[in-house]
C-alpha cells in the first residue's frame, strides 16, 4: 500500500454513489493524503427532474461549500446518508465547471479557471509535486499543468458510447488524454485494448467487492412483502442500457413471476411498463441492498448488447456473487469471463428465459458464487492498484509535455 504520498483525483461526488474509484481511495487514503476534486458530468444536462436536482446541488456546493458537501455527498430529501464515510485525510473540493466541454471555447474556459483553482487548493494543501489520478476524460486539460509528478488515467467506461453523451468530443478528449498521462488502468481487457498506445504502462484492474457485507443477508424487506415468487430482481440504474424488450418479452412469457428494478430510472417509458408482473421500484440505500439480495430468486444484468456495454465491467456483478443468491445475465464479455458457467447467459428471449431457469436450479450453490469473488476483495484491489502506481513517484519530475 502506498503511504505518506500526495495524490490528487478528479473523478465523481464523494459518497453520492459507490464507484470504484471510491472503493479504492477508502482503502487508499487512509495512509496518504488525498485531494478529491469532484467533477461535472459527462452527459449533455436535460430538461428532466434528475438533472435539475444535479444542477441545483452542484449550485449549492460552488455558492455554500457546506451546503455542497451535504448535496453532494448523496443526501436526499428523506435525509439519505453518504453511501460511506470520508476518511480525515481526504479532502473534498467541489470547484466551479460547466457542463459545455463539446466545444473548443468552452473546454478552454473551464481549463483556464479549473487551473487556477485547483493549482492554489494544492498549494494551500502544501502537496508536493503529487501523483495525478483522473476517471473522467474532460480532466485532460489540467494534465501538465498541476505540478504534479505523473498522472494516471484511471478508465472505468466507454463514455464515448454512452446515450447522450456527446462521442465526438469525448473521443477527442480522451485521445489526447491517453497521449498525455504517464499510465493507464483499465477496469476490463476490452477498454484497455481500446485505449492503450505503444509505450503507455497499462494496467487492467477488475472491480473489487465488499464480500463481508454482501453475503450477510437480511431479514426480508417490508418493501419486497406481496410480490409472488420467483422474484427477479435488476439492481440498480435503470437507463438505456437495459434490454427492456428483453426483460418485457420474458416477463409475458412467466406472468406468475415478480420481475423487480430497483433504482433511479433514467429511461423512458417503454414496453416494461404496462406488464402487470414488472414493478419499478425506488432507488434503496447501499447498506439495505444485501437484504434485498438475499430475499429475491434470481438477480440479473439485462444489459442490450452494443459498443458499450460491450466494454463495460459491472461494478455489481461481484456484489451479486458475494451475495450468494441465482445470477444471470446477458452475454457481455466480462460477464462471461468473470462468471464462467456460475452466471447463465442469454441474449435473446429464448435464451435468456433459459438462463433464469438454470440459475433458479442452482439456488443451492451460494457457497460456490461466493467462492469466486473471495480473492476480489477491494482491499486486494486498492494493493494491486498501488503497486502500479508506486514507480511514477521517482524522481525526476515529470514536465508538463
Amino acid at each position: 500500500m502506498l503511504r505518506d504520498r500526495s495524490i490528487v483525483v478528479f473523478s465523481d461526488d464523494w459518497g453520492r454513489h459507490p464507484s470504484s474509484c471510491q472503493h479504492l481511495f477508502r482503502k487508499i487514503a487512509p495512509f496518504n493524503r488525498v485531494l478529491w476534486v469532484e467533477t461535472i458530468g459527462l452527459r449533455r444536462p436535460r430538461l428532466t427532474a434528475y438533472d435539475l436536482r444535479r444542477v441545483g446541488e452542484k449550485l449549492r456546493g460552488w455558492i455554500a461549500p457546506k451546503l455542497g458537501r451535504v448535496a453532494g455527498a448523496g443526501f436526499a430529501k428523506g435525509g439519505e446518508r453518504p453511501w460511506c464515510e470520508q476518511p480525515p485525510t481526504l479532502v473534498r473540493y467541489s470547484p466551479p465547471m460547466h457542463p459545455f466541454y463539446g466545444n473548443r471555447p468552452g473546454a478552454a474556459a473551464n481549463d483556464v479557471l479549473l487551473r487556477r483553482l485547483v493549482r492554489r487548493k494544492i498549494e494551500s494543501l502544501r502537496m508536493d509535486r503529487p501523483l495525478l489520478v483522473t476517471t473522467v476524460p474532460n480532466a485532460v486539460g489540467l494534465v501538465g499543468h498541476l505540478g504534479e509528478r505523473a498522472s494516471v488515467y484511471y478508465c472505468v467506461d466507454d463514455f464515448e458510447a454512452w446515450p447522450g453523451y456527446e462521442a465526438t468530443a469525448i473521443r477527442a478528449m480522451e485521445n489526447e488524454l491517453v497521449g498525455k498521462v504517464d499510465a493507464l488502468v483499465a477496469t476490463a481487457v476490452e477498454l484497455e485494448r481500446k485505449r492503450a498506445r505503444p509505450g503507455l504502462r497499462t494496467m487492467v484492474l477488475p472491480h473489487g467487492v465488499d464480500v463481508a457485507m454482501f453475503a450477510k443477508g437480511g431479514p426480508e424487506p417490508f418493501e419486497l412483502r406481496g410480490f409472488a415468487r420467483p422474484r427477479v430482481l435488476s439492481l440498480g440504474l435503470f437507463d438505456e442500457r437495459i434490454d427492456a424488450g428483453l426483460v418485457a418479452a420474458v416477463a409475458r412469457q412467466r406472468p406468475s413471476w415478480s420481475f423487480l428494478f430497483v433504482g433511479p430510472r433514467t429511461a423512458p417509458r417503454g414496453p416494461l411498463d404496462d406488464l402487470p408482473n414488472v414493478h419499478v421500484l425506488p432507488k434503496i440505500g447501499y447498506r439495505e441492498v444485501p437484504a434485498w439480495l438475499a430475499n429475491v430468486d434470481v438477480l440479473v444484468i439485462p444489459y442490450v448488447r452494443n459498443a458499450q456495454t460491450d466494454t463495460i465491467n459491472p461494478l455489481k456483478l461481484r456484489e451479486l456473487l458475494a451475495s450468494g443468491t441465482p445470477v444471470a445475465a446477458t452475454a457481455l464479455p466480462e460477464i462471461v469471463r468473470a462468471g464462467g458457467d456460475l452466471v447463465p447467459t442469454g441474449d435473446d428471449p429464448e435464451s435468456f428465459a433459459r438462463a433464469l431457469d438454470r440459475a433458479l436450479a442452482a439456488r443451492d450453490d451460494a457457497a460456490v458464487r461466493r467462492a469466486l469473488v473471495e480473492k476480489d476483495d477491494w482491499a486486494e484491489r486498492a494493493e494491486a492498484f498501488c503497486a502500479f502506481l508506486e514507480p511514477l513517484f521517482g524522481d525526476p519530475p515529470i514536465l508538463p509535455r
